[in-house]
């Protein structure tokens, strides 16, 4: 079964300072169509077997990409369409509870994969905005490593503020994804002509990114997600990074 991280306050409220300092921010998108994209890699770990099976503690190293593609007229109405590729290997599983009837072999050197599309309509004003759509997902990492599965979920991005100050933002089925799950998430941001910066928090990791504009509309950053093994209530951690790029395309 995956793992479920849940941190206490204290610790979140600490560890949200040191993780602003990290550097493609979500944001409101602008005004025409742009091309967003992200790659890196992440390790993390989740629990496999149990009731009545021997239990493993395995920890997988991936490698992640994310692409989305958003057009916003000038009347606020927008389309997004996106995909997540996540592939990763089980490197080490380590027996936490054995069982000495179960004669399964440990999930060690298993592929662990995590693939999604999303297409998403909505509409952006001057001080909020929503998308919803659906996502089908195609993954193993849910399932014991064992078997591959189709998953048609909703997706949904929202933001409400004022950009230029701060706003507040939820992701549901959208965005990266993060370990052995879709993105979702909750936080603030703030997105200025030169900077974006998020901070936020989702089921599996407390969430940092930020991108700088570095010629025209281009812009470059990065985009860090945490979870230490000493805030999570299965004793499971997680952590990684994406490099993040955005661009506008110009239709004339």
């Amino acid at each position: 079964m995956n793992h479920q991280l849940k941190p206490s306050p204290r610790a979140l409220a600490a560890a949200l300072l040191p993780l602003t300092l990290s550097l493609c921010a979500a944001a409101p998108p602008k005004e025409g169509l742009e091309v967003r994209g992200a790659a890196g890699a992440e390790v993390y770990e989740v629990y496999t077997g149990g009731c009545g099976t021997t239990r493993y503690a395995n920890r997988i190293t991936t490698g992640r990409a994310h692409g989305q593609v958003s057009y916003r007229s000038t009347s606020g109405l927008s389309v997004t369409a996106e995909a997540n590729v996540g592939v990763g290997k089980i490197v080490d599983s380590t027996i936490v509870q054995q069982d000495s009837s179960d004669t399964a072999p440990s999930p060690e050197g298993k592929i662990a994969h995590l693939n999604s599309l999303a297409v998403r309509i909505g509409f952006h004003g001057k001080y909020g905005g929503l998308e919803a759509g659906v996502m089908p997902l195609f993954h193993n990492t849910l399932n014991e490593f064992e078997r591959s599965s189709l998953n048609v979920l909703p997706s949904a991005r929202g933001w409400l503020g004022v950009p230029e100050i701060a706003y507040a933002w939820l992701d549901l089925f959208a965005g990266p994804s993060i370990s052995s799950w879709p993105g979702m998430g909750v936080g603030l941001g703030h997105a200025s002509e030169r900077l974006r910066v998020e901070i936020g928090y989702s089921p599996q990791a407390l969430i940092s990114q930020a991108a700088f504009k570095i010629d025209g509309e281009r812009w470059i950053g990065a985009r860090l997600h945490i979870m230490p093994r000493a805030m999570s209530d299965v004793d499971a951690f997680t952590y990684g990074a994406l490099v993040t790029f955005s661009t506008p395309i110009d239709l004339d």
